[in-house]
């Protein structure tokens, strides 16, 4: 069972840039995890990250019914959660912004069914259709380590 904290501890090299979309929100224990992340990147290297906004509009208009709010996520942030984060693991944030992300038209009947409707489907083959999306509640981070 391998963990961030557990491969930071055993690697034997830094890296100059790593990537952690749409995966703080899933772990236990966010400030060990930005931990482990200074561990594995090099002075000057960069964090790249994505995660839910929770002091977005959309959550503040949906309530407890917006679609971040569920069993996955075991913890949320907004921006100023999410640099607090980083100050405590030793980066500073250096790029902020909501991007869209282009998503599959299967994948959004899919996820309408399991968080929206409430009733669980799969996605019925590949879709090779697709659409930009931006609900303008997902927080695109660069994080960078001092030298």
């Amino acid at each position: 069972n391998a963990t961030l904290p557990a491969f930071a501890a055993a690697a034997a090299e830094q890296f100059s840039v790593v990537t952690a979309f749409d995966v703080i929100e899933h772990v236990a224990d966010p400030l060990e995890f930005a931990a482990a992340l200074r561990r594995l990147i090099a002075p000057g290297g960069f964090v790249f990250l994505s995660t839910p906004d929770a002091g977005s509009l959309l959550p503040a208009v949906a309530g407890r019914h917006w679609h971040h709010y569920n069993r996955y996520h075991f913890s949320l942030f907004d921006r100023s959660t999410l640099d607090r984060l980083a100050a405590q693991a030793g980066f500073s944030t250096v790029g902020f912004e909501h991007r869209s992300k282009r998503v599959a038209l299967t994948y959004v009947r899919s996820y309408v069914g399991d968080f929206l409707v409430g009733s669980p489907s799969s996605p019925v083959g590949a879709s090779r259709w697709s659409m930009p999306l931006n609900l303008f509640d997902i927080m695109s981070v660069v994080w960078r380590k001092g030298l």
